[in-house]
């Protein structure tokens, strides 16, 4: 994304409602559009080049210009793999949805638009259309790791391991409501890359509780930083965490 979230937050202390509340998203995008194309076009990679953006109500379209011939080429040359429009739209999709649901604070979902990605070949003719919004996102609930997850971390943290309380002088309560703040936000951040078979398969569902694990005790202590406790203990807090 190219906005932060604080311009959104911003511009949602003075939402209204109804056909006015839509008006004002429109407006909003319309100049993230104007400012980004100011800037176009844009490299993505040595296929795929920004050509502009536009708006269309409250969707955000991303407007590409595509070299699928050599995309195809590229695919067939390297792995000897035969690619169609719906094998490339299939990725598109898959790549889109990770992109835009890995932040739980997306800027362009949070005030309820949806994002648009065209992709055109070199004869200007719309090829492949993705469209996202925050309900194509995976969820939490969905997954029974996921679940498993946001119900073991915060007690694992906040309950076997003191120290994370202490440290930051923070009651049983606080420190558990902290935790599972911070892991439903990492959770969300890597839903979208959870191997299928994650709930089953013992080999890769410890890989995959450790990278969430840290992610949500980097985020906890984040979050609580300014109740800190300066002690020789806390202060070697990456020795142990």
């Amino acid at each position: 994304m190219f906005y932060s979230l604080s311009l959104f937050l911003f511009f949602l202390t003075s939402l209204a409602s109804g056909s006015e509340l839509d008006t004002k998203i429109n407006n909003l995008l319309l100049t993230i559009s104007s400012d980004l194309n100011s800037k176009c076009p844009i490299n993505v990679d040595r296929f795929i080049i920004l050509k502009n953006t536009v708006v269309d109500g409250k969707m955000f379209i991303y407007r590409y210009l595509t070299d699928f011939q050599a995309m195809n080429q590229y695919m067939f040359e390297t792995y000897g793999a035969k690619t169609t429009t719906a094998d490339w739209e299939e990725g598109f999709k898959k790549n889109a949805i990770k992109e835009d649901c890995s932040d739980p604070d997306d800027p362009f979902f949070a005030i309820g638009a949806t994002i648009g990605r065209y992709y055109y070949d070199e004869n200007n003719t719309l090829r492949i259309k993705i469209e996202t919004s925050r309900e194509d996102c995976p969820k939490i609930t969905d997954n029974p790791w996921a679940v498993g997850m946001y119900a073991l971390l915060p007690k694992l943290v906040c309950q076997d391991n003191q120290i994370y309380r202490q440290c930051y002088a923070v009651s049983q309560n606080e420190c558990e409501t902290a935790m599972k703040s911070a892991t439903a936000d990492c959770l969300q951040r890597y839903l979208s890359e959870l191997p299928p078979d994650i709930s089953t398969n013992k080999k890769i569902g410890p890989h995959w509780g450790e990278i969430v694990g840290a992610c949500a005790i980097e985020k906890y202590i984040s979050s609580l930083k300014n109740k800190f406790t300066n002690t020789n203990e806390c202060n070697n807090m990456n020795n142990w965490k």
